[in-house]
């Protein structure tokens, strides 16, 4: 690997503020015509992945990591977005309101993004007319995306913000397009959204006590089928908790808000199914029928739910975690406290700014199969979670270093992370030669890469810029003790590659690594692992 981990993490930073423009919303009439005019501009070349992937050491799996930057336009960007599969065919979309055919060319081992000619589903134009300056705009978007085939191809559902102008209020609102079978709209229209359902009541532009006066990040908005024509839908409670906005709409059964809610999509009707949420930014059915949310706490207490209907998960009267600023959460009676009300299977404290989650059934991770997958905003980790039955054993962070907003898997069994700014992360399980942590398995039945030595072999933790011989916890052949030097790049690999040459009488007499690319994937491997 010719990149360390941190330089590989300072790229991504530094790619990612670059492309930190604002998208600039356009009447949608507009909007469609230069969408329509500019597509030669806007289809993207493939997409290699970069040159050299990342490889994390999972428990069970060495992970390749592959970053494709770049993927999306960068006026098409806005926060939000996700990723859903139809068939043997993908579609993206921003928040924004962009949407993209997403697929992948094995032979050439890149990644194509084609803008299809769909318009938003939304209005952002009316919004901004109506909202206050200081209201942030990239709130007010596309959240999730979810499809089913019928007949004359497929019909793609959206869940959105959306603005009523005659009402001067907001919505949360799931719309439906019919494609055909190339994922173009039926007969030309590319506008022709129709709504399946709008929460109640819709809500004004009031400051109330001290929350946002639009707090879109919390509006929830996941979609998973829970039976043929019966939708569930997840609503966030967008600071209406009784203590940010005077009234909890999350314990009221007169608002749809804070809920995890049934909608039939031929009657285009809803009805609570759970309550007491606060911003369900993920959901999943496994094929046992287990339904999976995953949704943001306050200042700690992101939690993993099992959603039972008609259960109450006790928002905002029971949490783990505090309000911003305090050490309590002012509107429940005990602090850390869930008692009363339906129990987290999981609670994450501190917050990993939670987000969309799945469930590993039929994926090239053999030994993970089973597990849950959590995308995490705010620590730009992926979390493996270990259960059960269905209950959580061992959470394990990969660090990913990107803020996740959607998971799903991808051709072959592969692992698809549809990011927050344009980008795609493929996680397939490493099998280069070359691969450091996959070459290091066999040092590793003697050497540890932990604090501690574990008995056959020193611990080779931060080996380079260390003192030669210098652990306490190992005891050193009598060549290795005569040593008085610093290990660095190129001593480890005079070393790896004739032991006996370096250091007379060492025990490693048998180990010889002939090839320079592998003594360098080994190498890079120790240096960046912490």
């Amino acid at each position: 690997m010719t990149s360390t981990l941190g330089g590989i993490r300072r790229m991504h930073c530094s790619q990612l503020n670059q492309k930190r423009k604002r998208y600039k919303t356009l009447p949608p009439i507009l909007l469609l015509m230069l969408l329509l005019a500019s597509l030669p501009l806007l289809a993207q070349p493939a997409q290699p992945p970069q040159q050299n992937p990342l490889i994390l050491g999972s428990a069970y799996h060495p992970v390749e990591v592959r970053y494709y930057d770049e993927l999306l336009p960068p006026e098409s960007i806005q926060s939000g977005g996700a990723i859903a599969e139809l068939g043997e065919e993908y579609i993206g979309a921003t928040g924004a309101g962009a949407f993209f055919r997403i697929s992948y060319d094995q032979d050439q081992d890149r990644i194509l993004a084609e803008p299809l000619p769909i318009a938003p589903p939304h209005d952002p134009t009316a919004f901004d007319a109506a909202a206050d300056p200081v209201v942030n705009r990239e709130f007010f978007r596309v959240i999730d995306l979810i499809a089913r085939e019928n007949g004359d191809g497929w019909q793609l559902f959206a869940s959105h913000h959306q603005w009523i102008p005659e009402r001067n209020c907001l919505v949360m609102r799931v719309s439906a397009i019919q494609l055909d079978r190339d994922l173009q709209p039926a007969k030309g229209k590319p506008d022709a959204w129709t709504t399946i359902y709008d929460t109640t009541p819709c809500l004004t532009l009031d400051k109330g006590n001290r929350g946002r006066i639009f707090a879109g990040h919390e509006s929830g908005a996941r979609l998973a089928w829970l039976a043929p024509g019966q939708l569930l839908f997840t609503t966030g409670d967008q600071e209406h908790d009784g203590w940010n906005q005077p009234v909890a709409m999350s314990q009221s059964d007169e608002h749809m808000y804070g809920k995890v809610l049934l909608i039939d999509v031929e009657s285009r009707s809803g009805r609570i199914y759970s309550k007491g949420h606060r911003n369900p930014q993920g959901l999943f059915i496994d094929k046992a029928g287990n339904i999976w949310e995953s949704e943001h706490g306050p200042r700690g207490g992101d939690e993993i739910n099992l959603i039972r209907e008609g259960a109450d998960y006790g928002w905002p009267s029971v949490t783990y975690g505090t309000d911003y600023g305090r050490f309590q959460w002012p509107p429940a009676t005990r602090t850390g406290d869930h008692s009363g009300y339906e129990q987290p299977i999981y609670a994450f404290v501190p917050s990993i700014g939670i987000s969309n989650l799945i469930r590993l059934q039929g994926s090239e991770f053999s030994a993970w199969q089973g597990d849950l997958l959590v995308a995490g905003l705010a620590t730009r980790n992926l979390y493996r979670l270990g259960l059960d039955g269905t209950r959580v054993v061992y959470a394990e962070p990969l660090a990913i270093d990107r803020r996740i907003r959607d998971i799903t898997l991808g051709p072959a069994g592969a692992i698809w992370l549809w990011g927050e700014r344009g980008d795609l992360i493929s996680l397939t399980v490493a099998r280069s030669q070359n691969s450091g942590a996959l070459l290091f398995q066999e040092c590793a039945g003697c050497h540890t890469t932990g604090v501690t030595s574990g008995g056959l072999a020193p611990s080779l933790f931060l080996i380079v810029g260390r003192k030669q011989a210098d652990r306490t916890d190992y005891v050193y052949s009598e060549s290795f003790r005569k040593l008085e030097g610093v290990w660095t790049e190129e001593l480890l690999d005079q070393f790896l590659s004739d032991p006996t040459a370096m250091v007379p009488g060492t025990l490693m007499n048998t180990l010889k690594v002939t090839d320079p690319v592998q003594r360098k994937a080994i190498i890079d491997y120790l240096r960046d692992l912490w």
